[in-house]
């Protein structure tokens, strides 16, 4: 597929999984056990799969993307979780969009390469 490092929501999702992990560290230890570990993996989930699938051809990339996008919608979901039991801080409460900014743009961009490769 190319270089995925020009992905703006590639670099958008390492930020986003630098800055759950830091969200995840001041947890209190039992939320950190409960929630945090699978938070983490989640947010470097996104990351992973859209690396993972920019070596392949393009239906293999967009089955990677649309698992970078459920990850994507995880964090969400599990973000509000933390606000909803207010554990997460004003500091991190700009955290609550961004994963669902990621998701549209992987979805977008998801489409575009789709389009690209019809009828190849």
């Amino acid at each position: 597929m190319g270089n995925y490092e020009n992905l703006r929501f590639l670099h958008r999702a390492r930020v986003l999984a630098v800055r759950v992990h830091h969200l995840v560290s001041r947890l209190p230890p039992a939320e950190r056990r409960r929630r945090g570990d699978q938070l983490i993996r989640a947010a470097n989930s996104i990351r992973n799969n859209i690396v993972e699938g920019s070596t392949g051809t393009v239906p293999q990339f967009a089955r990677f993307l649309a698992h970078a996008i459920a990850s994507a919608d995880e964090v969400q979901e599990q973000l509000l979780d933390l606000a909803d039991v207010g554990l997460l801080s004003v500091k991190d409460a700009d955290l609550l969009g961004e994963p669902a900014e990621i998701a549209a743009m992987i979805t977008a961009f998801r489409k575009k390469i789709l389009r690209s490769n019809e009828g190849k």
